[in-house]
C-alpha cells in the first residue's frame, strides 16, 4: 500500500503513525512544509520519501506533490493528515486522485455542526437546541425562545476558535457589530451546564468499532482559553454504559469507516448526556498516547493494521487512569519541573514542552500521569499545578 501522510512532523507524536504503517508493510510518503533536515531521525527512518512544499495552504503545490508520488510509486491507496485543519484539503486530494476516504461531497456531515445535529437526532441521541443565524433578527428570535446564556460558534470550525458565551443583550450586540453574519455562518445554541466527556475510538473498514475509550474534562476548552486556565483531563477506566451506547449509535449513523473518531458530549449535573459534536480524526493533543498508557495498547499500530486490512482481535482492558496536566509559562508554580519529577516520579510516564500552537488551549509544558487509583492522579495534578503566593 502507498500511503501519503500529510504533515507527518506535526503534531510530533503523529510520527508514530508513520513508524507503525511502515513496520506493517506500507510505503509511507510524507508531504510537509518543514525542511527534511529538520525532521526527527525516527521520522526520517519511517518515511520512504518526503516531499517538501513551500506552503501547505497552496493546493497547487499539494497537487503537484501527490502527482509526483503517483508518477514515481504508482496508485496511492490512502492519504491522511489525521488533522481537522487539513480535512477539506485531504478530501479534495482524494477526489482528484480517486483515493478511498472522505470526498468533498461526503464531508459535509463531518464538518458542519448544524448537519451533525441532524445525524445525532436521527440516531436518537439528545442534542442541544441550536440554529444557524443569518441575521441579528435570527439571533434575537432564538434567544426569545431559549433565553440567555447562549453559545455562538462557527458552523464549520476547529476546536474553540471563534466561540463565545453570550450572557446578555450588551454582549450579544457586541457580537452582532463585530461579525459578518451574511459572509460567515454561525450557529447559536442553548447553553448546557456540564462537563465534557468524550467517546473516542477507531473503526475498521466495515465500520465496526475496534477500540473505544473516554476522557473527562472538567472545564471546556473555551473557558480554558478565555480565562487562561491550567489544563487537566483524564481517561476513564470504565467508559459509562449510556455514553458508549450513544456513541455506537452515532458512529453507525455517520457510517465512519477505517478512521479514528472523537465525539464530545456534555455530562449534565443529573448524569445525563447531550451530544456536542463529532470530529472524524483522532482526539487532540497527546490523548492517543494517554490511551496507550491507560490500556497497554498501541493505537498507532492498531490503526496501521486496520488500514492494511489485517484482522485485529482485542478486548481492551482499561488498567489505569491516564491524565494530562498542562502548565503555562505565565504562571508561578510552587514546584519546578525537576521537583515535580522527583515528587511524583512513580506515576509520571512522560513530560516535555508543547508546541507554541498549543499554548492557549493545552499549556506550554505537559505531564502525563498513570495510575490505577484516581486519588493519586488527582493529588499529583493538584501538586503540579499548585501556585506560589506571588502568582497573579
Amino acid at each position: 500500500m502507498n500511503y501519503i501522510f500529510i504533515s507527518p512532523n506535526f503534531p510530533e507524536n503523529y510520527m508514530h503513525f508513520c513508524e507503525k504503517l511502515k513496520a506493517n508493510g506500507a510505503v509511507v510518503l510524507g508531504i510537509g512544509s518543514e525542511k527534511y533536515d529538520n525532521l526527527k531521525p525516527e521520522l526520517k527512518a519511517s518515511l520512504n520519501e518526503y516531499y517538501k512544499v513551500n506552503n501547505m495552504e497552496s493546493y497547487d503545490e499539494m497537487l503537484r506533490a501527490v502527482g509526483f508520488f503517483t508518477h514515481k510509486y504508482g496508485k496511492i491507496q490512502r492519504i491522511e493528515s489525521h488533522n481537522e485543519y487539513w480535512l477539506e484539503q485531504d478530501a479534495r486530494l482524494r477526489e482528484d486522485f480517486n483515493i478511498p476516504g472522505y470526498r468533498p461531497d461526503t464531508l459535509i456531515t463531518a464538518k458542519k455542526k448544524s448537519e451533525m445535529k441532524k445525524i445525532f437526532i436521527k440516531a436518537g441521541v439528545p442534542v442541544a437546541k441550536g440554529e444557524i443565524i443569518h441575521s441579528r433578527e435570527d439571533g434575537l428570535n432564538f434567544i426569545k425562545k431559549n433565553g440567555f446564556p447562549v453559545c455562538i460558534k462557527p458552523d464549520i470550525g476547529v476546536g474553540a476558535t471563534d466561540t463565545y458565551r453570550i450572557e446578555n443583550d450588551i454582549e450579544l450586540e457586541k457580537f452582532f457589530n463585530e461579525k459578518n453574519l451574511e459572509k460567515f455562518n454561525y450557529i447559536m445554541e442553548e447553553w448546557i451546564d456540564g462537563e465534557i466527556v468524550s467517546f473516542d475510538g477507531i473503526t475498521d473498514m466495515d465500520g465496526n468499532i475496534i477500540f473505544h475509550g473516554s476522557f473527562h474534562l472538567d472545564i471546556g476548552v473555551m473557558e480554558i482559553i478565555r480565562d487562561d486556565l491550567d489544563v487537566f483531563y483524564y481517561t476513564l477506566r470504565t467508559p459509562p454504559i449510556p455514553l458508549v451506547e450513544y456513541g455506537k449509535k452515532i458512529i453507525k449513523e455517520f457510517n465512519i469507516k477505517e478512521r479514528f473518531f472523537h465525539l464530545e458530549f456534555f455530562k449534565k449535573k443529573d448524569g445525563s448526556y447531550v451530544a456536542l459534536e463529532l470530529n472524524s480524526r483522532p482526539p487532540g493533543g497527546m490523548t492517543i498516547d494517554m490511551y496507550n498508557y491507560a490500556t497497554s495498547l498501541d493505537l498507532y499500530d492498531l490503526y496501521a493494521k486496520t488500514v492494511l486490512g489485517k484482522k485485529v482481535f482485542l478486548v481492551p482492558e482499561y488498567d489505569n487512569y491516564a491524565a494530562f496536566v498542562g502548565r503555562k509559562n505565565n504562571k508561578n508554580y510552587l514546584y519546578s519541573i525537576d521537583e515535580v519529577c522527583h515528587l511524583f516520579k512513580d506515576i509520571i510516564v512522560y513530560h516535555g514542552p508543547l508546541p507554541p500552537l498549543y499554548s492557549e488551549s493545552m499549556g506550554d509544558y505537559a505531564f502525563i500521569l498513570r495510575d490505577p487509583e484516581f486519588a493519586k492522579i488527582k493529588a499529583a495534578a493538584t501538586g503540579i499545578l499548585e501556585r506560589t503566593m506571588y502568582d497573579v
